[in-house]
């Protein structure tokens, strides 16, 4: 039997249209009177690029130098957003070869606003346009082009409907290719959106979707919200322990730690790094950016407490550009700064 290599990404496939940084209580506004230069642009700079799960991933690895295969599979429309897509993948050494184009739908889209207080602290609004993933399901995937992968990752839930449909078997039917997946001895990884708290029932129907997934890397709200579990040390214990995850991460964003957990490791902290304003821009991917180092390390075969720490630093990383993959950099970098950098202290 042949040694899989390689990690493959089945789901989201958008273009983002992103919009500058805007500090809440600023009055925004153009004065006509004079010609505009500088900070006096401010909030009209909007930039395009590439987003969803699969796209994120795939970017991120590609600008990490991996020299393993990765692939992606969705939908997308036969318009110009299209061509952005596919052009993405070219510019990074990816093949758009899996890619399922259809005339029937636009290629999906994400508007993405983000606003910063006084204080510092960033947040997101997002408004997500379906298109051709709206269309995407199993029967769209040929799954002989992942036979060889060592790890498949898909998702996102709650963003693909076929996927999301409530299904007695597998609780959602995502669950369905997830099973497909491990039955041809491939690991199996997943990834949610986050919904508005009083729609955190959705997320329910996925607690039997998790036993077909191996690798689950998931924000703090995104486990409180499937498992009903707030502690982010308890809910990656009771994901492998109650729901059969192999290695469950939980990841916490700018709050100050991410957890790894194993049944045989136990738990591993990692705080996180300590990013100057300076190289702030936005914080747009650094939850795909994270999972994109998590893999890298789990295929290389790195200790996990190595792995999580890489994926951490990549994260921060990602965090100097407005777009979810224009800060990504290669390995040695990462594994630079990984080393180099102060951690936020407890």
């Amino acid at each position: 039997m042949s040694v899989k290599s390689g990690i493959g990404f089945i789901g989201s496939i958008a273009v983002d249209i992103l919009y500058e940084t805007m500090e809440i209580g600023n009055i925004v506004y153009s004065d006509g009177y004079k010609y505009l230069s500088g900070d006096d642009y401010e909030t009209e700079l909007v930039e395009y690029s590439v987003g969803g799960m699969a796209m994120n991933n795939c970017v991120n690895l590609a600008k990490m130098g991996t020299d393993y295969p990765v692939r992606i599979i969705g939908k997308i429309g036969s318009d110009d957003n299209g061509t952005r897509i596919r052009e993405a993948l070219a510019s990074n050494g990816l093949s758009d070869k899996y890619l399922i184009e259809t005339p029937d739908h636009p290629t999906a889209t994400t508007h993405v606003y983000q606003a910063q207080d006084r204080e510092g602290n960033g947040n997101r609004a997002f408004r997500y346009f379906f298109g051709a993933m709206g269309d995407f399901s199993y029967d769209d995937i040929d799954f002989g082009n992942v036979a060889d992968l060592k790890i498949v990752m898909t998702g996102y839930g709650l963003q693909i409907p076929h996927f999301d449909t409530v299904d007695p078997s597998y609780g959602a039917a995502i669950g369905k290719v997830l099973e497909k997946l491990k039955d041809m001895g491939i690991l199996t990884c997943i990834d949610f959106i986050t919904p508005k708290r009083e729609k955190w029932w959705k997320f329910e129907r996925f607690r039997k979707t998790l036993g077909f997934v191996d690798i689950l890397s998931i924000g703090e709200d995104q486990a409180e919200g499937i498992i009903g579990i707030a502690d982010e040390r308890d809910a990656a214990k009771s994901l492998v322990d109650d729901y059969g995850i192999k290695i469950a991460v939980v990841h916490c964003g700018d709050k100050g730690e991410n957890y790894l957990y194993t049944a045989s490791g136990g738990l591993i902290v990692q705080p996180i790094f300590d990013v100057p304003p300076g190289e702030y821009a936005g914080n747009v991917g650094a939850g795909d950016a994270f999972t994109s180092g998590l893999l890298h390390g789990i295929h290389e075969e790195w200790d996990l407490e190595k792995s999580l720490k890489y994926a951490t630093a990549a994260s921060a990383v990602s965090l100097g550009s407005m777009s979810t993959t224009g800060a990504m950099r290669d390995e040695e970098y990462i594994l630079n700064y990984m080393n180099t950098r102060p951690l936020v202290s407890s």
